[in-house]
Formats: C-alpha cells, structure tokens, sequence
C-alpha cells in the first residue's frame, strides 16, 4: 500500500517546502490525479483547501485516511471524476483557482494530445488571473538511475 509519507524519492515534507514559496493560508488548491494525496496533503497542512479529483474510488478512499491521520480532512474535498470528463469544470468556479498541481504520469495517462490541450485549457480558465496564481507539474527524477521501490510508481496493493 503506497503511503503519501514517501513515494517516488519525495515525501509529503518535500512538497510542503516547495509549495510554500506559491501558497498562503486560505489559497484554493486542485490536485489533478492526486491518487493516495502526496502532493494534496502537503498543500492542506499548508492551510489551503484543496479539491483533490481521480477516477479511482479506492484512491481517494486512501488519501481520505491519509488526510485524518494528517488532521488536514477538513480542508480536503476528494471528487470521482476522470480529467477528461465534461463536468471537471464544475468542481471549481471560474478563475477561482490559486495553485493548480499534477504529477506527469497523470498526463501521460490521457488519451490523447487533444485530451492533454483540452485538461490544460481547463486549467487556464480555472486560475486566478492574478500575477501570484500557479500551474505546476511535478516529474520523477530521472538523473539518476532508480533503483529498488523507487522504480514504481507507487498506487495501491490488493488482494484480488
């Protein structure tokens, strides 16, 4: 069971510290593809309140565990929703939007180089047209070899 305490080399800590150079207590935050809710959970222990959307329930079901333990549940809202949906749009308000995150592997799981610009026009209507509001894709680190757990990308373990 992959835990947002650790994966792929960079823990919840690591993303506190860099998105608190973008974010202040009270910011909207959008975690596209947020599975167990790594990049989520550092983004709500920062104050923000967070709408963190996948399209698997028992993903969202583990970042809910993640976010009480993390006393952070009350600034999480987790959304079903697959980033290709029509209906994305309407888990935020127009131009609402402070710091918008999503790992690569999430985009490299659309469909299409269509899915990938319509996601993206998505995102530009959702941010704040303010200086300060932020677009960020987080990658894996690839400038070394990986070596042992690092080379998956961590999701779940189930029995069946």
């Amino acid at each position: 069971l992959a835990t947002p305490a650790r994966a792929l080399g960079v823990g919840v800590d690591e993303y506190k510290l860099l998105f608190s150079q973008y974010v202040k207590p009270g910011f909207v935050a959008v975690d596209l593809g947020c599975g167990t809710g790594l990049q989520s959970i550092a983004l709500a222990k920062l104050g923000c309140s967070v709408v963190s959307i996948d399209f698997s329930a028992s993903l969202l079901t583990i970042l809910n565990q993640h976010a009480s333990k993390a006393s952070v549940s009350q600034l999480i809202h987790s959304a079903e929703m697959d980033l290709t949906s029509p209906s994305l749009e309407s888990l935020w308000a127009p131009a609402s939007v402070d710091i918008m995150v999503c790992a690569l592997d999430t985009i490299l799981h659309l469909p299409s180089k269509q899915s990938v610009q319509d996601l993206f026009a998505k995102v530009s209507a959702a941010m704040k047209p303010s200086a300060g509001s932020t677009f960020m894709l987080s990658f894996r680190d690839l400038t070394t070899e990986l070596k042992d757990e690092a080379r998956f990308i961590p999701v779940q373990s189930r029995d069946d």
